[in-house]
């Protein structure tokens, strides 16, 4: 996910991580983004803490779950699981 923000961020991509996870700290949190990501503060990722709600909201049955919104914050496209090639194919799919 970061180098597909990375990627795309010139072009308006917003990557929101949301942590499903009830009850988490924030350090809890930055701890883990630190461990996965690395040191790079540019990132240009966003975190959802508690977001439990959204999940449920959104229908979400496993993780990770991906959700793509247009312009209008409709849900333009969504995949369940992690291929690379996918969320790139469907970012294109939406992005100017």
């Amino acid at each position: 996910m970061k180098e597909l923000a990375k990627k795309h961020e010139q072009k308006g991509l917003t990557v929101l991580a949301v942590n499903v996870r009830e009850g988490e700290t924030q350090e809890t949190v930055r701890e883990y983004v630190a461990r996965q990501l690395g040191p790079d503060r540019g990132t240009p990722l966003r975190f959802l803490q508690n977001g439990a709600q959204v999940a449920r909201e959104y229908g979400v049955r496993g993780v990770p779950a991906t959700f793509f919104l247009d312009g209008k914050g409709s849900i333009a496209d969504q995949l369940t699981g992690f291929d690379p090639r996918k969320l790139d194919a469907c970012v294109e799919g939406i992005l100017p």
